[in-house]
This record gives C-alpha cells, sequence and structure tokens, in this order.
C-alpha cells in the first residue's frame, strides 16, 4: 500500500485545522502534535479534538519532569485515555530505551533533561505521550439519520438535529445526512453552522443535494427523497433512521437503531409505529377502490403508520429494488388520480404510498417499533392527546399545518397547552423564527 507524505511548513494552530476541514465528511483522522509545547500544547490537542473527523489525539513532551502541574492536568482531564509516563507503561516498554542510551546521553539536552540527572529522568519516564479521545469512542458503528428540508424548514432541521444530540449518549457514533434541493443549499449550509464543534461532540453533518427533475417543486423533491435513500445515501450505509424536521427528539435514539433489522426482523424493509386505526379507513378508501388502485394484496384489515419517524433496512431495499416499485406505485396512483391522505401539510404526500406498498406487499416486511417513537399530531390534534401519552413520548411530531416554528397567531391553535410545546420545542431543540 503506497503511503503519501507531504510535509507543509506553517502554524499548525492554522494549519491542522485547515486540512482537517478538507477531509470528506466520513473520514476519521488521528492528529500527533509535537509543537507547540507545554500548555499552547495542550490547547492546541484538546481544539483539535473538538473537530468532527478527529477520533484520537497524541502530544508529546509531556513527562512530569518537564511540567509537573501539566502533566497533572493532563492526567485528570476528561479526555484522558492514557500516558506512557505512567509507571505500569514504562515497566512494560521502558527497556526499549535502553538500547538508545548512547544515543540520548550524546544528544544536546536542556533544561530538565541536561546533565546525568536529566538523562536518568528520560530513561525513567521517556519524553511522554499524552493519548486524548475518551468522549470519542465508540460501542458500535455510525448511526445514520436522515432529514429532508429547504430554508422555510431550517428551524426544525437544527431542532431535530440538537434535541436528538442532546439525548444521545454517544453522540460520536451520530452521521446526520440532511437532503436538500440544489437552490436551497446556501441557505441550509448556513443554518447547520450554527450548530458548534462542541454540540455536536464528534457527530458529523453532510448535506446530500436532490438532482433537479422536471416539474417537481421542491417539497416534492423532498417528500420523494425517502425513495431515494438506497442510491443517495453511500453503500457502507445498510440502515438508517429517517426524522421528518416538524418532530423533536427526547429520548436516545442509538439503541433502537442498534436493534433494527436483527434476529427475526432482518428481512423486514421497514420499520414504524403501529397505528390502530386502520389504513384504508385513514385514507377514506373502499377496499374495492384500492383494488381498482390496483392494490390486490390489501387487507381490509391492514393498518397505517405515520412515515414522519421510520427506520430503512437500505440492504434489503437495494437487494430487492424497493426504489423503484415504489415509486411506480406512486406514479400509477397519481395518474389515477388518487389524493393522498387528507390532512397532509405538504403538497406531496410519499407517506400513504409507502403504507400502501407495504401493506400491499405484506405486513411481515415490517418491523414495529414503540408507539413513543412517533407521538404525532401536535401540529393539528393536540388537544385530543392524552397527557400520558405526551410525557411518555421519545420524539415528539408536529404534523399537521400548524408548526412549532410560525408565530403563534399564524397558527389556529393557540390554546396554553399548544403554547406550552411550543415552548417546549424551542427550549428542547433552540429552534429559532
Amino acid at each position: 500500500m503506497a503511503i503519501q507524505v507531504e510535509c507543509r511548513l506553517a502554524d499548525s494552530r492554522v494549519e491542522i485545522p485547515r486540512l482537517l476541514d478538507a477531509l470528506p465528511s466520513d473520514a476519521r483522522a488521528v492528529v500527533f502534535v509535537d509543537g507547540p509545547k507545554g500548555v499552547a500544547g495542550r490547547d492546541l490537542a484538546l481544539s483539535v479534538l473538538r473537530h468532527p473527523r478527529v477520533v484520537i489525539v497524541a502530544l508529546h513532551d509531556t513527562s512530569p519532569f518537564w511540567d509537573a502541574r501539566l502533566h497533572a492536568g493532563l492526567r485528570a482531564h476528561e479526555e484522558h485515555l492514557m500516558l506512557t509516563s505512567d509507571p505500569s507503561f514504562r515497566h512494560a516498554f521502558g527497556g526499549l530505551d535502553e538500547g538508545v542510551r548512547a544515543v540520548l546521553s550524546s544528544a544536546p539536552r536542556a533544561g530538565p533533561a541536561a546533565g546525568k540527572e536529566g538523562l536518568d529522568r528520560l530513561l525513567k519516564f521517556g519524553n511522554g505521550l499524552w493519548l486524548a479521545g475518551r468522549g470519542k469512542l465508540r460501542s458500535g458503528p455510525s448511526v445514520h439519520i436522515a432529514l429532508g428540508t429547504d430554508a422555510r424548514g431550517v428551524a426544525g432541521l437544527l431542532a431535530v438535529i440538537r434535541s436528538t444530540l442532546a439525548a444521545t449518549a454517544e453522540r460520536a457514533r451520530l452521521v446526520f445526512h440532511v437532503l436538500t434541493a440544489r437552490a436551497e443549499r446556501a441557505a441550509v449550509e448556513s443554518s447547520l453552522r450554527q450548530v458548534s464543534v462542541d454540540e455536536l461532540g464528534g457527530a458529523l453533518l453532510n448535506v446530500v443535494l436532490l438532482e433537479p427533475r422536471a416539474h417537481a417543486s421542491t417539497a416534492v423533491l423532498l417528500e420523494q427523497a425517502r425513495f431515494q435513500l438506497p442510491q443517495l445515501l453511500p453503500r457502507s450505509v445498510r440502515k438508517v433512521l429517517y426524522i421528518d424536521v416538524d418532530a423533536i427528539v427526547l429520548a436516545d435514539p442509538v439503541p433502537m437503531v442498534d436493534a433494527a433489522f436483527e434476529g427475526k426482523w432482518r428481512s423486514c424493509a421497514i420499520a414504524v409505529v403501529h397505528r390502530s386505526k386502520l389504513l384504508l379507513q385513514s385514507i377514506n378508501v373502499t377496499h374495492r377502490a384500492a383494488l381498482a388502485l390496483g392494490l390486490s394484496a390489501l387487507s381490509p384489515q391492514a393498518w397505517s403508520f405515520n412515515a414522519g419517524v421510520m427506520l430503512l433496512n437500505l440492504d434489503v431495499w437495494r437487494q430487492e429494488g424497493l426504489a423503484f416499485h415504489v415509486q411506480q406505485l406512486a406514479g400509477s396512483l397519481g395518474a389515477s388520480g388518487f389524493r393522498g391522505l387528507p390532512g397532509m401539510s405538504t403538497p406531496s404526500d410519499s407517506q400513504t404510498v409507502l403504507a400502501l406498498f407495504f401493506q400491499n406487499t405484506t405486513s411481515s416486511a415490517m418491523q414495529e417499533i414503540p408507539a413513543a417513537w412517533n407521538v404525532d399530531g401536535l401540529g393539528w390534534k393536540l388537544e385530543g392527546v392524552p397527557s400520558k401519552k405526551l410525557c411518555a413520548a421519545r420524539a415528539l411530531h408536529w404534523s399537521g399545518p400548524n408548526k412549532p416554528w410560525f408565530p403563534p397567531r399564524a397558527s389556529s391553535i393557540t390554546s396554553s397547552r399548544s403554547l406550552r410545546y411550543r415552548a417546549l420545542w424551542r427550549r428542547m431543540g433552540q429552534g429559532h423564527n
């Protein structure tokens, strides 16, 4: 394997962050800081460690004889992993330095390393290397989350991202894929810069651009992007959690994503919250009308679901070419004049297409996730949602026309309950009007 090494003469405090910013979004880096020394080196190392591409930093010349106070501070730091000057490390590997005693004794040595006593210190402690990055350690693979928005929905986008980060124990495992149209790119990327490196805690933000299509609005592109996730995301992404930007996350999603599509659920294509209301009743379509639409395998007892929070098994989608078949159904439904689910907050309704497709195939293609992961209706039927259900929610979803970032006067729901949950959205997600 060819290894490329390039030397650059520059201020490391400027050059290292610049090089890290130029790396691909899925790259990982280890940074070795050998200069500046002392406190300035520590500050650079910790600053670099906050970069989302960096997993570990190493700081050289940290033995206690160089600076005992600095050494003690590094050991006590929350990101501390190990110090090579520690007795256990020196006991295991310190003997290697005996082979270079002659070289060290004849080499120029200044300060605490000068003279015979300095040589003894070097051989006892070594120069010392500090490794840091405890907060970046992960217990599993990346957890991918897809979100779609245009410039008008960036307040919701930030709320989902920030509330998810606040709820997640292992933020470094999160990778957010933000879907948007090319024309909206600048506005969306500008908004994403409001999420600080400290907030991310190692999580990654990746913008995915949707190719324009003739006669397709941005709203349609975003709705139907749910079908295109198997192609839009790298093949290394095996499953993804999709969240509408009119939601906030109140619980750590990582355990749920880790557990999805495992064991007996391995062949399932999607995972959703099971609604008790029947699908045909939800869309106000008779079974005979469904048969006329070509949905011959659709049971009258098929249950419905909301697609605002769902998991996709991208391995299955790719293997079975599901994106093509779902898009085909969407086209045939559109050609028939079928209007989809009443009360949708967007002009295009991909949710009904997904529900009809998978219920027309087989219910075994779907895994059920706990209802608390999609407590919806806050944007149109909040007064009717039981308090017990709201309090148990792991994700609150403002499905319907009344989004939490709209001014209260623009909403048809201005009750005290609605205002309280709007305030919760602002506080949890730090959303902006």
